[in-house]
């Protein structure tokens, strides 16, 4: 909130979670003049995958930094403010599409 209390923010599964069709090696056996040989192809498949993820990076204050990305933009508006200008603050305030 503006006094600088934690929100929770809800965001339900079908803002972060996609449909995406990508090409997955899958492994098979043929019969090659009698010997069986290992083959690997490839087929395209469609694979749910998360509209998020955890980055290599973790805070002294905060721990561990998740970059939520595009679901959090479909779930709220986001605005920012640089506070007075200074480069080392930055706060981000949301306001739910749904209100």
């Amino acid at each position: 909130d503006t006094k600088g209390n934690k929100d929770i923010l809800q965001i339900p599964a079908s803002s972060y979670i996609f449909s995406k069709a990508v090409n997955v090696e899958v492994p098979s056996i043929r019969n090659v003049s009698g010997f069986p040989l290992k083959i690997r192809t490839t087929q395209n498949e469609k694979v749910c995958m998360m509209g998020f993820s955890a980055m290599d990076y973790s805070t002294e204050l905060n721990g561990d930094v998740w970059i939520f990305g595009t679901p959090l933009f479909y779930e709220y508006t986001v605005h920012y403010d640089r506070g007075e200008g200074k480069q080392e603050e930055i706060n981000m305030g949301f306001t739910s599409k749904k209100e």
